[in-house]
């Protein structure tokens, strides 16, 4: 049984299902699970923005703002989701959780790389650099928990998962 699937919250079930299995999965399925994502990436943009306008005054184009918000969304979120829900249903444990940890904490130092050298600052071209990067990349990861909460929240009330 593949660890990270273990009381697994729907998204990353169907996530790591469709990356080890995807002739297995029909393309409505997929192309379901992919607008999901792209809508959800509009809520982590405004994030993006600003954290980037807060550590190095980087002021980035829309565009460039949703695609690199992209692996934060997708990569936080479904990871998220099931370790808030196993926290909010008191039901966390770290033996059982602790690959899924280690991978949010693997994903936080590349997205911190990723956002080091594609930020760059405007006039000189130069990088934006490993420290601004690894902030964006925490602040990212603080967003994303408290939008898990949030999402776990909508879930309950108006069941935004349950197509899943």
């Amino acid at each position: 049984m593949n660890p990270f699937l273990y009381k697994a919250h729907p998204l990353l079930h169907r996530l790591i299902s469709l990356l080890l299995d995807p002739a297995g999965t029909t393309p409505a399925d997929a192309l379901a699970l992919a607008a999901l994502m792209f809508g959800l990436n509009l809520l982590w943009v405004p994030a993006l923005l600003w954290a980037a306008l807060k550590t190095d005054r980087l002021r980035l184009s829309l565009p460039l703002a949703y695609g690199l918000a992209l692996p934060a969304c997708s990569l936080y979120t479904p990871m998220l989701l099931t370790v808030v829900g196993d926290v909010a249903a008191h039901g966390f444990r770290f033996q059982e959780r602790f690959l899924l940890v280690f991978a949010l904490f693997v994903v936080s130092q590349t997205l911190a790389g990723l956002y080091a050298f594609a930020l760059r600052h405007r006039p000189s071209g130069y990088p934006a650099g490993l420290m601004a990067g690894e902030t964006i990349a925490l602040f990212m990861l603080l967003y994303s928990l408290v939008m898990a909460a949030g999402l776990l929240g909508l879930d309950a009330v108006f069941g935004i998962f349950r197509g899943l």
